[in-house]
């Protein structure tokens, strides 16, 4: 595995899948991020286990500056991966695999070894896109989540009510959020969809939504009964759905 990218680039895509690294992972290989090196393109994943995050770096636009010397997969512990890029001396960064799961990292003036692990350590994590799919302006979208974020509960003792509660029939997507002091509701007219669906979304997951989103891209939705993605550009924010059925609310509001 060998490729040259641009610093900046790299750093943002780093950091962008550390956010679903847990500080106490679960499993000691989610502590670190898994590359994936392809004849096109470089994608990083971070997970906790219930969020994950994709980012794909396609060699064929010019700001990312990825050169792709030869494909190969690894394993690095996050925390010291992004520590040794941000103190990169030069805007090119050389990466390779030296021998086994050894990396050399290098710039102009500094080079930094850091030991690895085999690519097939990392759990296997299903990143098939559901079929049951709509597209939502990023803006729109960000407006929901800020909206009924502060209304969710932060006490583990009623799960369901940690996240907001998305629920779509008749081209209606009512959102809603509760911790049974609070309440915020919002209605979204969707016309792109047919089939209903009832889904809560974790808070962890929708807060970290709003600091990938771009309010002049659109976002695509997908989800089934186990799962959503919120995909845009080149990242998927995977997660796994909350358990539980959410209260009705609508007797408290008219």
């Amino acid at each position: 595995m060998q490729f040259n990218i641009s610093k900046s680039s790299f750093n943002s895509a780093l950091n962008l899948v550390s956010r679903a690294i847990a500080v106490n992972s679960p499993l000691p290989a989610l502590s670190g991020i898994k590359l994936e090196l392809s004849e096109d393109e470089l994608t990083l994943t971070g997970s906790d286990a219930d969020l994950s995050i994709k980012k794909m770096i396609p060699a064929n636009e010019e700001s990312n500056s990825l050169d792709i010397k030869e494909p190969g997969s690894i394993v690095l512990e996050a925390r010291y991966l992004l520590d040794i890029v941000r103190k990169m001396d030069s805007d090119i960064i050389h990466f390779e695999i030296v021998d086994g799961t050894l990396v050399k990292i290098s710039g102009n003036a500094v080079q930094f070894n850091l030991n690895g692990t085999r690519a097939s350590s990392y759990p296997a994590i299903d990143f098939s896109t559901p079929e049951m799919q709509f597209s939502i302006k990023a803006d729109e979208l960000g407006t929901i989540i800020n909206q009924t974020l502060f209304a969710t509960s932060d006490k583990e003792t009623r799960p369901v009510l940690t996240g907001i509660n998305f629920n779509y029939n008749l081209q209606e997507l009512m959102v809603v959020a509760t911790d049974s002091y609070r309440l915020a509701r919002k209605h979204v007219l969707l016309s792109s969809i047919d089939t209903p669906f009832n889904a809560t979304i974790p808070r962890k997951v929708l807060g970290e939504i709003t600091k990938v989103l771009d309010e002049e891209e659109n976002m695509l939705i997908a989800i089934d009964h186990k799962k959503v993605q919120f995909i845009n550009d080149h990242n998927v924010v995977q997660s796994s759905l909350l358990d539980g059925i959410y209260p009705e609310t609508n007797r408290l509001i008219p």
